[in-house]
């Protein structure tokens, strides 16, 4: 099991240098994933922007895009127009900072499995999990950091029974800065 693990990650730490050599020539091949100096001095070192400000980035806001994207500063837009002016006039696009959790049942164990995914975090920062339990008493603890990229995968932290716990709550800081938080209650 260990070293199933271990090949798989090397596999995608292969495949992963192998984009990065070869996607830096391609037009638009921009992600969050990759190295860039951050156009907010609050902002990750090393995120980068979806799109540069410029009015073909401007058309990733239309119908509905401007729900995936933030300014500069991590505020959201309130609507198309407000997006389209600002990356029309030059504002860089940032995806929206998002994370998620959710119980999955795992039938063999009879016992359901956290996974937690995110994007848009702030590498570096700690990940804490909050478990609340049936009786109402609660355990907090920090279990992880953020990695290096700002991306949570589909990441598990624990197994629970029916009856045990009635819901966690994963929090941990965007990459600007704020805090963020999800809660899953147990589908039991």
């Amino acid at each position: 099991m260990v070293w199933s693990r271990i090949v798989r990650l090397s596999l995608v730490f292969g495949l992963l240098a192998l984009l990065l050599l070869v996607l830096p020539g391609l037009p638009l091949a921009i992600s969050s994933a990759q190295v860039a100096t951050p156009a907010s001095p609050v902002a990750s070192p090393v995120a980068t922007p979806y799109l540069p400000g410029n009015a073909a980035s401007a058309h990733v806001c239309e119908q509905g895009g401007y729900l995936a994207f933030v300014d500069g500063d991590g505020t959201p837009f309130d609507n198309a127009d407000q997006c389209t002016s600002y990356a029309a006039g030059g504002g860089q696009l940032w995806p929206r900072p998002s994370l998620t959790v959710v119980f999955v049942l795992v039938p063999r164990f009879n016992r359901f499995e956290d996974r937690v995914s995110g994007e848009g975090l702030r590498p570096g920062a700690a990940i804490t999990y909050t478990m609340t339990r049936q009786d109402g008493s609660t355990s907090t603890h920090i279990i992880q950091r953020v990695p290096a990229d700002g991306v949570l995968n589909n990441i598990h932290f624990s197994n629970t029974a029916c009856g045990s716990v009635s819901a966690i709550v994963v929090q941990t800081r965007d990459r600007f800065g704020r805090d963020i938080a999800a809660t899953a209650a147990l589908p039991c």
